[in-house]
């Protein structure tokens, strides 16, 4: 019964912090595919920039990656 209730306690938990997530991510944030569609790119190149460290100040939780709005779109290295 205490592992059960402790479980669902846990579960309950955890969906609180994904919903907190969320709104962070909706407040001042943009997810990949947000600024992908706002800077005109694939979603995996804005990916790669994350994992590069190319965009200032993006935040990583868990798998998702949290964009602040106001970035600017990093100048291309590949000179295209």
């Amino acid at each position: 019964m205490v592992a059960s209730c402790n479980r669902s306690i846990m579960t309950a938990l955890m969906g609180g912090l994904l919903l907190f997530k969320e709104i962070i991510m909706l407040v001042g944030y943009l997810t990949v595919k947000e600024t992908a569609e706002k800077w005109g790119i694939n979603p995996r190149t804005v990916q790669t920039m994350c994992n590069d460290g190319r965009i200032a100040n993006a935040k990583k939780f868990g798998k998702a990656w949290a964009i602040p709005e106001n970035t600017e779109k990093p100048v291309d290295k590949r000179g295209v």
